[in-house]
């Protein structure tokens, strides 16, 4: 791309060493540790999903809503669940400061290696805005367990998720071309639906009435989340399409 630029041998022997890890299926991200996310840029390693642009209409979404039902004066409590990088909660947290709503965030996985990741995250971003650090807890558990057992019912207002959903058969054929993302970020279970079928219901529980939850999903999987939602007394769905315009994103509201 620079052909006028020489390449000294250390950068030579850097280029081959991961050319050869590129040539095994691992991305590029993991290779350079970085990815860019809304915006911003996110450091990730095999602990972690790589952040997706489909990922990115769960915060502009969830942005777009919280805008107009929230009151201006209130401090959201914002669950980012199965949090892995910490690039949703992250992004959502500065793109609501600059739109004037204040915001405490709580980032939560069962992975003890993506929470040292989302530390690092929530680190390096405080030195950009130190108020995403003062205001940011992270908890360590199974789904929503860690968060009612701490917090009990009705304690938040908004709940943003991307929990793995891929049916575990899928993941694991996904896996072998050497893409090295963690088996426990993408199975979801026999249908890929097992671990959704459990957020639903404590989700009614952890959020305060009016609350709301943005949940990301396989799209051939938004209409039977949709009916989920409404076993479970959500109401005001609606299921968001992504870039390639296929449905990804399912907002419930709590009555």
């Amino acid at each position: 791309m620079k052909p006028d630029i020489p390449v000294s041998k250390k950068n030579y022997r850097k280029i081959c060493k991961n050319l050869s890890k590129r040539k095994t299926g691992l991305p590029i991200a993991y290779i350079t540790g970085q990815k860019e996310f809304y915006g911003y840029d996110f450091y990730v390693n095999t602990s972690v999903l790589i952040p997706k642009p489909d990922t990115e209409i769960l915060v502009e979404k969830a942005l777009e809503k919280t805008g107009t039902v929230f009151p201006s004066n209130k401090t959201l409590r914002v669950l980012d669940l199965c949090t892995g990088s910490g690039a949703v909660g992250i992004a959502f947290y500065l793109e609501a400061l600059k739109n004037g709503i204040s915001c405490e965030m709580f980032f939560s996985d069962i992975s003890s290696k993506a929470l040292k990741v989302c530390h690092k995250n929530i680190e390096f971003h405080s030195e950009r805005d130190p108020s995403l650090k003062k205001r940011t807890k992270i908890l360590k558990g199974n789904l929503l367990t860690p968060v009612l057992k701490t917090f009990g019912k009705e304690s938040f207002d908004l709940i943003l998720t991307n929990p793995p959903y891929v049916p575990e058969k899928t993941s694991r054929e996904l896996l072998k071309d050497g893409r090295a993302e963690p088996l426990l970020a993408l199975n979801g279970g026999a249908d890929g639906l097992a671990l959704i079928r459990k957020i639903i219901p404590d989700a009614r529980k952890l959020l305060v009435p009016g609350g709301l939850i943005f949940l990301e999903s396989g799209e051939t999987q938004t209409e039977i989340i949709s009916r989920y939602f409404l076993d479970n007394g959500f109401c005001s769905i609606i299921r968001h399409r992504d870039l390639e315009g296929q449905f990804r994103v399912t907002e419930a509201r709590k009555q």
